[in-house]
């Protein structure tokens, strides 16, 4: 039930900004898991991609943890759209960056974490 209602949600709360849209959308896409579809999933990877970038810390924490939901899942290549190696550099230099030199010291730990696990040292050139 709870997959059902994040997948006629999620599309909705996509266009919504702030930090309880933020976390509306992190607590759907989990209960969701993987019954999201590909450009839904992919939909959710751009927003994680663009809120890492917010002023706010807290934005930028969230926008971790909802990249770590979309790397977590692995799934298709369809989830990395129409030029995955494009998205999968820009993830992999956000991620480095954040984990080096945000202000955050949650964000970088978690920016460091999730780079570990999801690329083991493969950054691009």
């Amino acid at each position: 039930a709870a997959a059902g209602l994040a997948r006629r949600a999620l599309p909705r709360l996509l266009a919504c900004e702030g930090a309880a849209a933020a976390e509306a959308i992190f607590a759907l896409a989990y209960h969701a898991g993987s019954t999201l579809d590909a450009p839904l999933a992919h939909r959710l990877l751009l927003r994680a991609v663009a809120d890492s970038e917010a002023a706010d810390a807290a934005a930028r924490l969230g926008a971790l943890k909802l990249l770590g939901l979309a790397l977590a899942g692995g799934g298709s290549e369809a989830v990395w759209g129409p030029k995955p190696e494009e998205l999968l550099r820009t993830v992999v230099r956000r991620l480095a960056s954040l984990a080096a030199i945000d202000s955050s010291r949650e964000v970088r730990r978690l920016a460091a974490s999730l780079e570990a696990a999801a690329f083991r040292g493969a950054h691009p050139s």
